[in-house]
């Protein structure tokens, strides 16, 4: 069976109304230097504006590289996200945004030949420059980074501290990621979630070169009300209660402690508004995990869950009657 046209890589792009960008888009996945097939897979979810047209029109000129998944009614994002990832049936799978686009010819081929190389890896990432809106202002993200390895438990801990994996700069092995759940329905996010899942199949590589660019436009999510503080940190506090199920609790303590933080910024969210009752509510959940990540390691035992309970009523009076998260 000759293999050599069999693809290797699918890149996966969604797109809702970028007729200002597709193009420029697609033309940086076109321009890929590689010694392997690849495919263009591309969710186009109902766009008011010319996007289907373009697509249709390089599709028409590259007919054996560009695939379309032309939805019939609007999925959102996450929707047309899982679609499109889970429709792939390549080795590895790299990922673009459809407002964003590529610098180097040379990035699929430099982090395919790094995967290939290291099988404990199962994905890797890379530098990107970043655009802000009305401005000609350019900067590369991430910077100064002082490490070039993550494990699961590390990428966790990114979430609360500094999240620096671009969208646009990942490439992982589809093969033991797998397709995305179904919980993952349930979130308005789609960038930790899938990068919480490929560092559970492997450790993630950082790639101090800048591949790519990254554009920050009006009507994007960052530039949405859904991408406020607030929401997106309800939305971490689910996708890690959603992960910690799916991995059946394997890093429960490094998923508690970011728990920690989550709720510590939501009190101070409520405090700040005087909405006494939110802020009682996080307060409990946040001194919740403080008493589950005490307890974590203990036998169980009618002892010990009576110690837990008794902990956990503790906390809770002593909130009610006294303010602030312990």
């Amino acid at each position: 069976m000759n293999t050599a046209n069999i693809p290797l890589l699918t890149v996966c792009i969604i797109t809702y109304n970028h007729e200002k960008f597709i193009r420029e888009t697609l033309d940086s996945v076109l321009m890929q230097k590689t010694n392997f097939n690849f495919k263009i897979l591309i969710g186009e979810d109902c766009s008011t504006d010319k996007t289907r047209t373009i697509l249709l029109e390089y599709q028409k000129k590259h007919p054996d590289k560009i695939d379309l998944l032309l939805n019939k009614q609007n999925l959102g994002p996450q929707r047309n996200l899982m679609q499109v990832h889970n429709s792939a049936q390549t080795k590895y799978i790299a990922m673009l945004d459809g407002d964003d686009f590529w610098t180097d010819p040379d990035k699929l081929q430099y982090q395919v030949d790094f995967l290939e190389k290291n099988q404990d890896y199962s994905g890797c990432f890379h530098t990107i420059s970043f655009n802000t809106i009305n401005t000609s202002n350019r900067y590369n993200y991430p910077e100064n980074v002082k490490q070039d390895s993550f494990d699961t438990n590390e990428i966790i801990s990114m979430v609360t501290r500094k999240w620096i994996i671009m969208t646009s700069s990942i490439v992982y092995n589809k093969i033991k990621t797998g397709n995305l759940p179904n919980w993952m329905y349930k979130l308005k996010i789609g960038d930790i979630p899938v990068n919480l899942l490929i560092a559970h199949a492997g450790k993630v590589l950082y790639m101090n070169k800048t591949m790519g660019s990254y554009r920050e436009n009006v009507g994007s999510l960052m530039t949405t009300n859904a991408y406020n503080t607030i929401n997106i940190t309800k939305q971490r506090i689910l996708t890690f209660k959603l992960f910690n199920q799916h991995t059946n609790y394997k890093y429960r303590i490094t998923v508690f402690k970011q728990f920690l933080a989550l709720f510590y910024e939501l009190i101070k969210d409520a405090d700040l508004k005087k909405d006494k009752l939110n802020s009682i509510y996080y307060s409990v959940q946040f001194n919740y995990y403080t008493i589950r990540l005490k307890h974590i390691n203990k036998a169980k035992s009618i002892k010990n869950n009576l110690l837990f309970l008794a902990d956990c009523f503790r906390f809770i009076f002593n909130k009610v009657n006294h303010g602030g998260a312990l």
